[in-house]
Parts: structure tokens; C-alpha cells; sequence
């Protein structure tokens, strides 16, 4: 473990520690664009956090981080899959701010959208064969 990785995996934890705060803030006052905003904010500092730790705990530098090293077309198909993601629930955040009825529901079928384009693309290329 090193510093940047402790410091960074602790924020993470602190924001999955307040994440029901912006939820219930959400599922009450699913109609102000301030909840959806607040919760837009926690969710993806805390993807972009998960990501960040991602991509530098499989760097090649840090491999001794690890039990395993991380291939490199895992490391960056991973990456992309994490910063795919933050960019879809990151664009959805303008629609919960004009429309925040519908923010839930356009975050909701994100998820599967993402999946169905992964499945009729042959995303990701680096899965490995048989899963």
C-alpha cells in the first residue's frame, strides 16, 4: 500500500459512508434539481475515485501493489469501462437538472443501454474467451 493509494481508497470509503444522505435526499425530493445535483456530484466523485485508484494500482510501476500483475489490456479496458460510465452518468446530469422527475430513470436505463451496446459490439475486447 502507499500513500496515494491509503488516501484516496479513504475518501472513497467516506463517500460510500454519506451515500445515503444524497439517496434519501434524491428519493424525497426526486422533483429539485439541487437533489439530483448533489447526488450526481457524490456518485461520480466517487467513480472517478474508483477509477483513479484503479488505474494506479495496476500502473506497471506499482505492480508490487498487487499479488498478480494486471495485464495491460485489462488495466485499460477497465479503465475505459469505469470512464465510459462516469461519461454516461455525467451527461444524463443536464436532463435531472431541466427534468428532475427523469433523472432517475435515464441514470436506471444507463446500465442496461451500456450492457446491450457492450453485447452487440463484442465489448470488451479483452474479456477472456469463454466468460
Amino acid at each position: 500500500m502507499d500513500y496515494a493509494v491509503l488516501v484516496r481508497n479513504l475518501v472513497f470509503l467516506g463517500l460510500i459512508a454519506i451515500m445515503p444522505f444524497p439517496v434519501r435526499l434524491l428519493s424525497d425530493y426526486s422533483n429539485r434539481p439541487l437533489a439530483v445535483a448533489i447526488y450526481a456530484v457524490a456518485f461520480i466523485t466517487a467513480m472517478q475515485l474508483q477509477r483513479l485508484m484503479w488505474l494506479d494500482v495496476t500502473r506497471p510501476e506499482h505492480r508490487d501493489l498487487l499479488r498478480e500483475p494486471v495485464p495491460d489490456e485489462v488495466r485499460t479496458g477497465f479503465g475505459r469501462v469505469l470512464l465510459g460510465l462516469l461519461v454516461l452518468f455525467g451527461a444524463a446530469v443536464p436532463v435531472g437538472m431541466f427534468a428532475p422527475r427523469y433523472a432517475t430513470l435515464v441514470w436506471v436505463v444507463i446500465i442496461p443501454l451500456r450492457l446491450l451496446v457492450a453485447r452487440l459490439t463484442k465489448w470488451p475486447s479483452w474479456r477472456p474467451t469463454g466468460t
